[in-house]
């Protein structure tokens, strides 16, 4: 299964045998195919490993397998940042973005990456992409009491709203 072939790879790594512990993740992954954490541990002993340049192929596998798993694009996502293949990873993350909506940390990575593909200051980049999060934060917000709440309330309520969500 893929936790005992996930705990091999562990346990490998614990005693150094490297390749040992990459095959065993790799035997992970191939008994679950559709879930993408085997992948996550396999790309972190790559990592660990100096094997970097294999950790985008791990995931765009995945990606091409499972391409409805936002989980998949994203971590393809912040791989092609690693990797400085910015204006690869924006696709990814808006694909991420599409498929799982609520999650606003992809609205924050690709302020990053279109920061980085523009040469603009990272931080205004991410501005409008904070807005749209501020937007999907408007339809989701839960009802507390107090002050601080009414002034959240209050600034998400003065945003236009016609900015679309990327």
């Amino acid at each position: 299964s893929m936790y005992a072939w996930e705990m091999a790879a562990a346990l490998h790594m614990d005693l150094r045998e490297t390749d040992q512990a990459i095959a065993a993740a790799r035997r992970a992954i191939e008994a679950a195919p559709n879930d993408y954490r085997p992948c996550q541990e396999l790309t972190r002993m790559l990592t660990a490993a100096g094997r970097e340049n294999e950790v985008v192929p791990v995931w765009r596998d995945f990606v091409q397998r499972n391409p409805k798993d936002p989980n998949g694009h994203a971590n393809l996502a912040s791989s092609l940042m690693g990797e400085k293949k910015y204006s690869e990873a924006i696709p990814e993350i808006q694909a991420a973005a599409r498929l799982d909506p609520k999650q606003w940390h992809y609205n924050i990575m690709l302020g990053d990456a279109l920061g980085q593909t523009l040469h603009v200051d990272v931080g205004q980049a991410g501005l409008g992409c904070l807005k749209c999060t501020l937007h999907l934060a408007r339809g989701q917000r839960r009802r507390r009491t107090g002050a601080d709440q009414q002034a959240v309330d209050g600034r998400l309520d003065e945003m236009p709203a016609e900015r679309e969500v990327v």
